[in-house]
């Protein structure tokens, strides 16, 4: 009887044991698969902002050359009109 009685102590406890073993084993990888799509969501964030930088040094180069072609533009105008 109290042979039965541990028994079924033992069981209840394996079986207690079992699930909290699969419940965090479910936690754990519901866990990994957000931290890779955040990973991936992260890896394309930061080819779109390498993409952008370029942009917007391409960008910034391009309006640096408008200017000094204003700035050449202009200083033509200002030698022309002293004569």
């Amino acid at each position: 009887m109290l042979e039965e009685l541990l028994q079924y102590i033992v069981y209840g406890a394996a079986g207690i044991l079992a699930f909290l073993l699969r419940t965090l084993w479910t936690k754990m990888d519901s866990i990994r698969t957000s931290v890779e799509r955040l990973r991936l969501e992260l890896t394309k964030r930061e080819l779109e902002n390498k993409e952008l930088f370029h942009n917007i040094q391409r960008l910034d180069k391009n309006i640096d050359d408008l200017f000094d072609k204003i700035d050449c533009v202009l200083s033509d105008y200002k030698c022309n009109t002293k004569k």
